[in-house]
């Protein structure tokens, strides 16, 4: 990982190196996902500031941030153009674009944490000895993450059975924290 040279110090604007590298060491652990949906808050589950744990997963690929300035500067040109057409009054609700935009992401965040939520409870009670669940999260697909969340653990057991038969990966989780 390539930090700038401002992280010789600690911290650059508003983040901490070791904040930074804990983020990017675990997209280095779910790189061969390619699963963006639950990545993104993982990786900013463990920042220091409340914020950013809240806020730091709203855009989860650059399309979606993309998606977002455009709307913006949709909105802009919008506005703008109501200056010369006086005759136009819908383009006053211009502004709703990309307010619109973020109240949908963060309502699909506002989902996924819960879903996360349900999954860590699911995983402390699948793996007892372990006190915090993460570790374990960090290593399932989204889908999986998605199932655990609402199935009932038999379901779940059976499903791990399954998984462990064929997979490396199924086999390494329960090799390591059961």
């Amino acid at each position: 990982i390539q930090l700038r040279k401002g992280f010789k110090k600690g911290s650059f604007l508003l983040y901490d190196r070791e904040e930074v590298l804990a983020h990017e060491a675990l997209h280095a652990l779910r790189l061969t996902f390619e699963e963006p949906r639950f990545e993104e808050i993982l990786a900013y589950s463990h920042a220091k500031r409340a914020w950013r744990r809240l806020l730091g997963p709203l855009f989860r690929t650059p399309g979606q941030a993309l998606v977002f300035i455009s709307l913006i500067l949709l909105s802009l040109g919008l506005q703008s153009l109501s200056l010369f057409y006086y005759a136009a009054p819908y383009l006053k609700w211009a502004p709703l674009l990309p307010l619109s935009d973020l109240l949908f992401r963060f309502t699909v965040l506002l989902r996924d944490r819960r879903i996360l939520r349900k999954t860590l409870g699911t995983l402390k009670n699948l793996f007892p000895k372990w006190k915090d669940p993460f570790a374990i999260a960090i290593r399932l697909k989204d889908k999986e993450i998605q199932h655990f969340s609402h199935a009932s653990l038999e379901e779940i057991l059976l499903y791990i059975k399954g998984e462990s038969e064929t997979s490396i990966r199924w086999q390494q989780i329960l090799a390591q924290f059961s």
